[in-house]
């Protein structure tokens, strides 16, 4: 562990801006650093709101790094691209980027083998161009910033929720009503650190609204509007209301037994979820831009024997 001390010469700025200009790091990674701990002022624990003042004393200790993730040649569909932004259709199954062990085969090592220097750098190194996430399993259109001007704009957009976005998702039962909609705050669960949980004292506000775009016996074909961007908030919301997404082992999804589904069993190893549409401002030109991603095969197949099923009835 490094250590490294600095002498407030003139005060005024918020610690995590005052340590960003002193240090090669990002700024979202050196809050993490204040949360953990590993920044005092003076000689006490602080927020990354803390104003410095002058003649503070500030330790920072900098754990050690993580290897950079390395490129790697993964196919990655690319919707669109220009000198500031790329637009890409995640495949289900793709992780997004480094974390723990695993250090290979994420979008990240993807995007670094295809656009090797010209990545925004503001996540950190093993967050290169990330502006938002998908979960592992869920498939669809993502946007990628080239460089930190366009990370900075499109992440305020992010923040200001004025990103429209519009997800498929796949789900047991049927809603009595076309339309509906979830409000209830998302956090981490307590019993279970993997899952996010409506009942968790430290949720944050969620919105998600819903129409039914198609049905079948027991189950509904969904077109989803997140309005806010929790940590798995739409499988969390379908889930809380007693329409968890097909295929979504955490939030009770996987329930084959008793269903035409028992057939597709072997073929569906992912909450069937998609992020088919985004739209958000273009961070250079300022134009309204819309993109889509189409359903991936899999998802195709299930709706296909659906719908082949439910013809077959009538």
């Amino acid at each position: 562990m490094e250590e490294k001390r600095f002498k407030v010469e003139e005060g005024g700025k918020r610690l995590d801006i005052y340590l960003r200009e002193k240090l090669d790091f990002s700024r979202s990674l050196i809050q993490e650093w204040i949360k953990e701990g590993r920044v005092m002022v003076p000689g006490r624990k602080v927020t990354s709101h803390y104003r410095v003042r002058e003649g503070d004393e500030i330790v920072v200790n900098i754990p050690p790094l993580s290897p950079q993730p390395e490129p790697e040649e993964i196919p990655l569909p690319i919707i669109y691209q220009d000198e500031d932004i790329v637009v890409i259709d995640k495949p289900p199954g793709l992780i997004v980027h480094p974390a723990g062990r695993r250090r290979k085969g994420t979008l990240v090592n993807a995007l670094l083998y295809y656009f090797p220097n010209s990545l925004s750098r503001l996540g950190g190194e093993t967050r290169r161009g990330l502006v938002h996430r998908l979960d592992k399993g869920t498939s669809g259109v993502m946007i990628v910033a080239r460089n930190d001007i366009s990370h900075e704009r499109l992440a305020r957009q992010f923040q200001e929720r004025k990103v429209k976005k519009v997800y498929l998702a796949l789900v047991w039962g049927e809603p009595e009503n076309e339309e509906g909609e979830v409000f209830a705050p998302v956090g981490r669960d307590l019993r279970n650190r993997k899952k996010m949980s409506i009942y968790s004292p430290h949720g944050k506000t969620a919105f998600t609204k819903f129409r039914v775009k198609e049905r079948f016996p027991g189950l509904a074909f969904l077109e989803v509007y997140p309005l806010t961007g929790r940590t798995h908030q739409i499988r969390v919301h379908l889930s809380s209301i007693g329409h968890p997404i097909v295929g979504d082992e955490l939030y009770g999804g996987k329930k084959f037994s008793g269903s035409v589904l028992e057939i597709l069993r072997k073929k569906i190893n992912r909450p069937l979820l998609h992020a088919y549409q985004i739209t958000f401002i273009h961070p250079k030109s300022g134009k309204e831009m819309t993109f889509t991603a189409p359903l991936p095969e899999d998802f195709k197949t299930v709706l296909g024997f659906l719908r082949k099923e439910l013809w077959r009835k009538k």
